[in-house]
């Protein structure tokens, strides 16, 4: 993290008492510039984004008033890496990649998954780490994301494995703005509504399980009791136990995927009740080919309403499928199945994510690797953080975007 501080008044006593327009420009490998702000009189802040550990450089502040225009000039550096464990090694990257700069992810840097520290990272294409926080108290964050007016990061920082209170952060950048959200309901994963409220999985004692949502003043509501509807296949144990519950505001739909019973199901928010599902529990869209699903991961819609996720497949050790299903009445029907053929392997988590250019951003969870593959299955981009742990990998094109904040 770099912040470079603004003081208006090292310029003379009049712009002391005026407004001004500030930017900031720099040299890195290319011409960069932060966003013209209109800065009130005395000390302000702005931050320079996108810059890897130990970089030195040298950064221009610029001053526009009506009486003209002014710079300042300093060197400053970023500092390193808290730990090495925090630097994933680029294995590919070539021609084909999605244009988008910057990728955000967390990743577990402990020599335990799922017990922390957990950081949340963001990645230059080069595979250099160019901002980072850490998520206190070694709770889970994996899935990290733009919020959705797209002005700051929320994430999760859940307990599941460790004796802490669970909360959704909510932070820009700089750092400038950084809150933490009480969800003392908050199971594993969780996603944003438009209206600033969450939805997330809450359980009591791991045979009961609900969709709730909280509010901005705190209230929360249960909107779908997965334990009861799963009841007549199975009331076993963690048997709705989620690892995603995402947000599909095209068609107001909460996905929830169960890992334990192999089902996906579609929660209409409007009734709270099932549009559709697949997997083992009876009743839902058949899957073709005799497709089965197991410990399937991070489900989600595309562009082109069409259903992607990760998955292993039943009695066959080592074999991960990332499967694009088209949904239609009563069918699910493959369009798209990437196997990686160089031994990426996630044992646990992992995600499938389409990109602009058609591309799919592949997670493969514990096995700590990440890669842009092309429709065809080309491996364009990939980088290896050596059995860590990482969580969902969101395509950034503007990192001055995640740093506007909120009112």
């Amino acid at each position: 993290k770099t912040a470079y501080e603004i003081r208006n008044c090292d310029w003379s006593s009049d712009v002391c008492s005026s407004d001004l327009e500030t930017w900031l420009s720099w040299e890195f490998e290319g011409e960069h510039s932060s966003p013209v702000r209109v800065t009130a009189a005395g000390d302000g802040r702005e931050a320079v984004l996108g810059l890897p550990p130990d970089t030195e450089v040298t950064v221009t502040l610029h001053t526009r008033t009506a009486d003209g225009v002014g710079t300042l000039t300093r060197t400053v550096s970023t500092g390193s890496l808290p730990t090495d464990e925090l630097a994933p090694s680029l294995l590919v990257a070539s021609k084909g990649m999605d244009d988008s700069p910057y990728l955000l992810t967390s990743v577990n840097t402990g020599s335990y998954n799922y017990f922390g520290p957990c950081w949340i990272v963001i990645l230059d294409r080069y595979g250099r780490v160019i901002w980072y926080n850490q998520t206190s108290d070694n709770r889970l964050t994996l899935m990290p994301r733009p919020s959705l007016d797209g002005t700051h990061l929320v994430a999760e920082a859940s307990s599941y494995y460790v004796e802490a209170p669970p909360t959704i952060l909510e932070m820009t950048l700089s750092l400038r703005q950084e809150v933490e959200i009480d969800t003392p309901t908050l199971g594993f994963t969780y996603s944003e509504l438009p209206d600033g409220s969450f939805v997330y999985d809450e359980t009591v004692d791991g045979y009961s399980y609900w969709l709730t949502r909280q509010y901005a003043d705190g209230t929360t509501e249960r909107l779908w009791d997965c334990s009861a509807w799963m009841a007549e296949y199975s009331t076993e144990y963690w048997a709705c136990a989620t690892n995603t519950v995402w947000y599909d505001a095209a068609d107001d739909l909460v996905i929830w995927s169960m890992f334990e019973t192999s089902t996906v199901v579609a929660i209409d928010l409007a009734t709270g009740e099932p549009a559709w599902w697949i997997g083992h529990r009876p009743g839902g869209l058949s899957l073709s080919d005799g497709i089965e699903l197991e410990l399937q991961h991070f489900p989600n819609l595309t562009a082109d309403r069409t259903l992607l996720l990760t998955t292993h497949v039943p009695g066959s050790p080592m074999e991960q499928h990332i499967r694009e299903f088209e949904l239609g009445e009563t069918d699910a029907t493959q369009v798209w199945d990437y196997v990686p053929v160089d031994g990426a392997y996630g044992q646990y988590g992992g995600e499938a994510f389409r990109l602009p250019n058609g591309n799919t951003l592949v997670g493969f969870g514990t096995d700590g690797r990440v890669q842009e593959v092309t429709p065809e299955g080309e491996v364009v981009w990939d980088i290896d953080w050596s059995d860590h742990l990482v969580g969902n990998v969101v395509p950034i094109d503007d990192l001055y975007a995640l740093d506007e904040g909120w009112e």
